[in-house]
């Protein structure tokens, strides 16, 4: 009975599929869509074994990714180049004793298909768009986080799923006796931090100011009840970068009003979330002590491939006896050597550096806010994912502001200057001028030739009245 229903699902996807790869082809921001909803929306746990694990949000970034092949430039650029580095190391470090089903799961059918959808997504639509797509679904998350602080009801546990998945995320965390709210991610820390990653992706959205800042402030609330300190901090950090350093068309009033409003809730907030970290003490500390003891395994790191720390046991990985590493830097050079994370964590200093002098697009200052959770948490549940698309879409924005295309960009659209049209270059004559140009090479008012209705001055310079009044020149030019 299972293999028949399992035959079913798998003929009736066919249709599904080639509706999507031709859907996301024709209009692309379709496909942006698609991967925040399976992200924000849909658990790690929903998905069908069939032979293989691919998470829904994984699935859909395939998917995008073969729609969009074709007319990808597939030009590298020197962020493409760090990232593709990294992955070859990786890849090497199969050779060099590297967990074929690790290297499979994390890079093949993970971390790479979601850098290529991101990239080609941002590529075709700008990181505008793609930023108003992933805003309104995280909004909508943000909405559900909500429903589930107040109810106290995850929906998206509801439905039991047989997989292992399910078992593994689908339990509630508690914290001094209070649910943390996770919504389809499956951990809080997960949730607190992905929800702290779309506040610059709303921060540009194509939105009123006003919509805009309610909007942030939604999620970095939704954040509270997630009990996190990462997801805490990170909502924080993206919030003050997006409207301190972050280029956008907020205008100063609504930042300066949203900062005192940020600091406000801050003092309000902070006694109340001391108090329920204090009453978890023991957790905390056990937490904070485990963290630090894994700092031994930096001996144990080797220059590619697993470090022989790895032991398997009934199944289970440990490293030198630890079973769980809560810091994913570490946890990559353990599984791949500390050779393939180099490239990485090079990137992720270029990008806070860039974000920290004022050049940063919107998703440069989102990976900068998960920065602090790469060394608490393993990418878990859905945040590896997060982090790739969003790493692709900050390398295709670099590339279109490298081209000059700022909308592409997610930057604010400069205002033409004298002579100039909204596209920066000169602006020409229309077509019934006689060919003049309207300015000069040193931005003045050139003289205008024109076949009828002209004003003589002494010197035989014709101009219309039209341009007289257009450059507010006297009719006569003056005595040289």
């Amino acid at each position: 009975m299972q293999m028949l229903l399992l035959g079913a699902i798998v003929l009736l996807s066919y249709p599904v599929i080639a509706m999507t790869l031709w859907t996301v082809r024709r209009k692309p921001i379709v496909g942006a869509v698609l991967i925040a909803g399976s992200l924000a929306l849909m658990g790690i746990w929903m998905t069908v074994n069939v032979g293989l694990f691919i998470p829904p949000a994984a699935g859909v970034c395939m998917l995008v990714c073969l729609a969009l092949a074709s007319d990808f430039s597939w030009r590298l650029t020197p962020g493409d180049i760090l990232i593709c580095a990294g992955f070859a190391l990786v890849a090497i470090s199969l050779a060099a004793g590297a967990s074929l089903n690790t290297v499979l799961g994390e890079l093949i059918l993970d971390a790479a298909p979601a850098y290529l959808a991101g990239r080609m997504l941002v590529e075709r639509i700008g990181l505008r768009d793609f930023a108003t797509a992933v805003a309104a679904i995280w909004l909508i998350a943000a909405a559900l986080g909500y429903f589930e602080a107040i109810t106290r009801i995850n929906p998206f546990v509801l439905i039991e799923f047989p997989t292992r998945a399910y078992a593994d995320w689908a339990s509630i965390q508690i914290r001094a006796g209070l649910p943390r709210i996770e919504g389809a991610f499956g951990h809080s820390i997960v949730f607190g931090v992905s929800m702290a990653a779309g506040i610059p992706m709303v921060a540009i959205a194509r939105w009123p100011s006003w919509a805009r800042i309610a909007g942030m402030m939604a999620l970095v609330g939704v954040t509270l009840p997630s009990l996190s300190r990462a997801g805490i901090i990170g909502a924080v950090i993206a919030l003050v970068l997006s409207l301190t350093i972050m280029r956008t068309d907020i205008t100063p009033s609504w930042r300066s009003a949203t900062l005192i409003a940020l600091g406000a809730g801050i003092f309000i907030a902070t006694p109340v979330l001391l108090d329920v970290f204090a009453q978890a003490g023991d957790e905390q500390e056990g937490s904070a002590e485990y963290r630090g003891q894994l700092l031994i395994l930096v001996k144990r790191l080797v220059l590619i491939g697993a470090s022989p720390a790895r032991v398997v046991r009934n199944g289970t990985v440990y490293w030198e006896g630890f079973r769980s590493i809560d810091d994913q830097v570490l946890l990559a050079a353990l599984r791949y050597g500390w050779a393939p994370v180099i490239p990485f964590l090079i990137g992720a200093l270029y990008v806070v550096l860039r974000v920290m002098g004022g050049r940063g697009n919107a998703a440069q200052v989102a990976i900068a806010s998960m920065i602090p959770a790469f060394v608490s948490v393993a990418f878990i549940t859905q945040l590896s994912t997060v982090v790739w698309v969003i790493a692709g879409a900050s390398v295709a924005a670099s590339a279109a502001e490298r081209e000059g295309r700022d909308d592409a960009a997610g930057l604010p659209s400069r205002r033409p200057g004298p002579g100039q049209t909204d596209d920066g270059q000169r602006a020409q004559a229309p077509p019934g001028a006689g060919g003049a140009v309207a300015g000069s090479p040193n931005g003045g008012p050139a003289p205008v030739a024109v076949p009828s209705g002209a004003v003589a001055g002494p010197e035989g310079l014709m101009m219309s009245s039209a341009d007289l009044a257009r450059f507010r020149l006297s009719p006569r030019p003056e005595s040289r």
